[in-house]
């Protein structure tokens, strides 16, 4: 682990952030083992909750146990009709009456009475009993020999010899709306209805062989936990998926796009609550939690205290009545309710929702909610290109400082929260609710949306599929914060207003109005509490924060940075009742270019940009990029507008005061990672406000040469404006310094800042490497401020290249048979569809957008591997002996 400041600094932040993670999570209670029991290793099946909240455990060994909430109440082969103790699963009819599975047979209990089904007297192809479903007057078996249907006198058996089965040994059965049977098998699932049957296999869907689990909920999705055969011919967890309209997707690509790592624990077995909600574990930040979904909300619950691992965080889920949740894991007694209802989220605790990356290109960039980029509170989250495991940058964090009527600095800038911080997540005002704690944890998030997310909203509002029922609104575009949408009655994300009514409803077809192939969005605020930095006081901000991409695959090298590049926009609103003058707006940034003891920094006047560079040509280390490494950059894009008449070229084009003269970067500054030094680290609120206009923090105006220290030389707003691997002009390497640990601060600025104005700024982070050629003027110099220049260029006529195609609907056919694929973009596996087709009929070929054959093959199932390809746009071609058809897709 690298080292902040120093040692003692490290232990700060790393305590720190161990007591935020763990001041948020689900309590539960653990509740008593059934007499007798004791420490037997007893395999747990099934746990089953009937009208009155009892919770009927089925033990592999142990018989039937019945839990009250207090009391155990156990049967067994010695005092009940039970033919054996090894129980595998209960279901209730309406009447309250039990249907329990066992290993010889079913059974019956009505009250104290007991009635045993098996092969001897009824028409069970098996005692085996492996799933129950009670269906109104109709009982489902699932069992090692096929399913079967039991209207109360006649028995069908249906298996692979007689029906559309696609194995005899059923998993798991469950019913939806609409009276389909979904039934879960060891190779593959199936819906049936009336004789008629449908199956999803891994020859046909993204659906592994094996099916744990599968659970119907109140928003017409049918959830499936399946696992495959690993190398040890056991079967584990693969994947939790959802199947909507025919359509199987993938819990984690379709539903959740998650940044943080989501693991399953093994035999997944989802939870159902009266409301229709699903839930199931997981482990997510190295911790163990519950997942709960909700229409298109999808929630993740830390628990406390529980260590990850089969036998202690309980794989077998149930939810009562009251909406306490029960656990059990399978193969030791452990058996805990949880009552989310007693769950508080705490600000600035790093959760899925409030630190997410953009990610859409070759960078995946970290962001949090609350001031602060480019790491998670520990490490760097800055990897481009990204794949490599190599960041160029650790942190970043805004910096804003004004002087009010009075005299007085107010000033509000993070580093890396050694004491705390001075932004909260969330708008001072604009919402229906009081400005507090509260109100900001319900902006403590990142809205994370991609264009193509947008343009499927689009085409789904204008064919009615959002008002019949048949597409959810992601939560993304639903919670868009923009006014009149839930807490929002003021101007705060943009929108496009579908209906000009002037407010935010995507009911209406309002959708979010975005930057870029991916945009991030976040509102933080410097007034929440008390400011960290000593003797800080709140400036009364709120900040409205972007920060977007582009992505575009097949681009030519020369204009590759377009995909190595983040965008920021920064607007910034005086909340408070003071009027600010002499205001600087500074980014901070802890640039660590892969290794990050060799480093410099510099900056370009005429490019507006500060970047860090390698001391020499050769970044080593497992984390460095190796010879010839990169260069990163910020470059300020475009800043506020400047005072009028102040005399200063703001914009430093050699032109003072001309009209809607804007600021641009007009201080850079690096500092020394040390403690009580003029140059060192800032520490009280007038060191930061200093950093911000070329001032150490003993007061000294930075000075031109050396170390910028020397208080003979002239006075500089710019530290080592010379340019690299230059033998003139002022550098680090010119000013003989040693390759190390940098940081440092570009700011923009002065301007005023009136009580209900706006300052905003735009900037970005631009990657350049020319890795096969060495370091130099004619080189990477010459590379890096070509691409400097392009992004400006790019900016100022906002003209990004973007190669993503975003038509959805109805693909490009020569016929009008209609012709699917999903999901569009993909990354590994392509699905096809092709009404009134058979799919085995097909050959297929894939061809890039020069026309060159990539691949081709017959078409045994509707799924195409694509895993292999280099991102970019294709055409996929089927071709039977009728038809052809096209069909574009990206492959990210």
């Amino acid at each position: 682990m690298r080292t902040y400041f120093l040692p003692i600094f490290s232990k700060t932040i790393l305590l720190l952030f161990y007591a935020i993670s763990c001041s948020a999570q689900l309590q539960f209670v653990q509740q008593p083992p059934p007499n007798g029991l004791g420490s037997l290793i007893a395999r747990i099946n099934n746990l089953a909750i009937d009208a009155n909240d009892n919770k009927w455990v089925s033990f592999g060994n142990f018989g039937l146990g019945i839990f009250d909430g207090i009391n155990w109440v156990v049967y067994n082969t010695g005092n009940s009709g039970l033919p054996s103790d090894s129980v595998i699963c209960t279901g209730f009819d309406l009447a309250g009456n039990a249907w329990i599975g066992t290993k010889e047979g079913a059974v019956f209990k009505s009250g104290t009475n007991w009635t045993l089904f098996d092969t001897g007297n009824s028409g069970l192809p098996s005692n085996e009993i492996t799933a129950v479903l009670v269906n109104g007057p109709v009982k489902w078996f699932g069992t090692k020999n096929g399913l079967v249907k039991f209207d109360g006198t006649t028995w069908n058996v249906f298996s692979t010899s007689n029906s559309g089965l696609p194995n005899d040994s059923v998993t798991a059965l469950v019913a939806d709306d609409n009276n389909n049977i979904w039934i879960g098998t060891r190779n593959g699932l199936a819906k049936f209805n009336n004789g008629n049957w449908t199956n999803f296999t891994s020859g046909n869907s993204p659906l592994n062989r094996f099916i744990n689990d599968i659970d119907y909920d109140a928003y017409g999705r049918l959830w499936v936990s399946c696992g495959v055969l690993n190398n040890l011919q056991s079967y584990s967890t693969t994947g939790i998926y959802f199947i909507r309209n025919g359509i199987v997707k993938n819990f984690i690509e379709d539903f959740t796009f998650l940044d943080e790592e989501l693991t399953y624990p093994r035999n997944v077995n989802f939870a159902k609550d009266i409301s229709g909600n699903i839930y199931f574990p997981g482990v997510m930040f190295s911790s163990s939690g519950i997942i709960s979904i909700s229409g298109a909300d999808f929630n993740f619950y830390l628990i406390e205290g529980i260590i990850y691992g089969p036998q202690l965080l309980g794989n077998i889920f149930e939810v009562d009545n009251s909406g306490l949740l029960w656990t059990l894991s399978r193969y030791q007694f452990h058996f805990y309710s949880f009552d989310f209802s007693s769950y508080s989220e705490m600000l600035s605790v790093p959760n899925f929702k409030n630190f997410r990356l953009l990610n859409i290109n070759d960078v995946a960039a970290g962001i949090n909610a609350n001031g602060d980029m480019h790491w998670d509170l520990n490490s760097a989250k800055y990897e481009v290109p990204k794949g490599l495991g190599k960041n160029s940058v650790f942190a970043s964090a805004l910096w804003v400082g004004g002087i009010d009527e009075g005299g007085q600095i107010h000033l509000a800038g993070q580093t890396y929260r050694q004491t705390g911080n001075d932004f909260w997540p969330g708008p001072i005002d604009g919402i229906n609710t009081s400005f507090d704690s509260t109100s900001c944890l319900k902006f403590d998030r990142i809205w994370k949306i991609d264009k193509w997310k947008i343009e499927e909203f689009k085409y789904n509002f204008l064919a009615g599929n959002i008002s019949n029922g048949t597409y959810i609104i992601p939560d993304e575009i639903l919670s868009w914060p923009s006014k009149g949408n839930g807490m929002v009655t003021g101007d705060i994300a943009p929108f496009t207003d579908f209906n000009l009514d002037g407010l935010y409803n995507p009911f209406d077809g309002d959708y979010p109005n975005i930057k870029g192939d991916q945009y991030l969005f976040r509102v933080f605020n410097d007034s929440l509490e008390q400011h960290a930095i000593p003797n800080a006081v709140k400036l009364g901000i709120e900040v409205h924060a972007s920060a977007y991409a582009y992505y575009c695959p097949n681009i030519a090298d020369s204009n590759i940075v377009l995909n190595r590049t983040t965008l920021y926009n920064y607007t910034i609103i005086n909340k408070s009742q003071h009027n600010y003058d002499s205001v600087f707006v500074g980014l901070w940034c802890d640039m660590d270019l892969g290794n990050f003891v060799d480093d410099y920094v510099g900056c370009d006047t005429t490019l507006a940009a500060g970047y860090t560079y390698n001391g020499d040509n050769d970044d080593e280390t497992l984390w460095g990029y190796g010879l010839n490494p990169p260069i990163q950059n910020i470059k300020i894009l475009r800043g506020s507008i400047a005072n009028p008449f102040d005399g200063i070229d703001n914009d430093l084009d050699g032109i003072i005061d001309e009209p809607g003269e804007r600021t641009s970067m007009n201080h850079f500054q690096e500092y020394d990672n040390v403690q009580n030094s003029p140059s060192g680290n800032p520490i009280f609120a007038d060191d930061f406000y200093n950093y911000l206009h070329s001032v150490w923090r003993n007061g000294q105006h930075i000075t031109e040469g050396e170390n910028g220290l020397n208080p003979l030389n002239p006075p500089s707003n710019f530290m080592y404006s010379g340019t690299p691997y230059d033998s003139t002009g002022w550098s680090l390497p010119n000013a003989n310094a040693v390759p190390g640990d940098r940081r440092f601060i570009m700011s923009s600025g002065p301007v005023s800042l009136n009580a209900g104005d706006t300052v905003t700024i735009d900037f970005a982070y631009v990657f350049t490497w020319d890795s096969l050629n060495p370091n130099g003027l004619t080189t990477s110099i010459a590379r890096n401020i070509a691409d400097l220049q392009r992004v400006q260029r790019w900016f100022d006529n906002d003209n990004f290249p973007s190669c993503v195609n975003y038509s959805v609907g109805i693909s490009e056919v020569n016929k009008q048979d209609l012709i699917s694929i999903f999901p569009n973009p993909a990354s590994s596996e392509l699905y096809v569809i092709v009404e009134n087709e058979d799919i085995p009929f097909f050959k297929y070929s894939i061809n890039n957008v020069l026309g060159a054959e990539i691949k081709s093959d017959f078409l045994y199932s509707n799924k195409i591997n694509i895993e292999l390809l280099t991102p970019g746009i294709y055409i996929l071609k089927l071709e039977n002996t009728k038809n052809k058809y096209f069909v574009k897709f990206v492959k990210l």
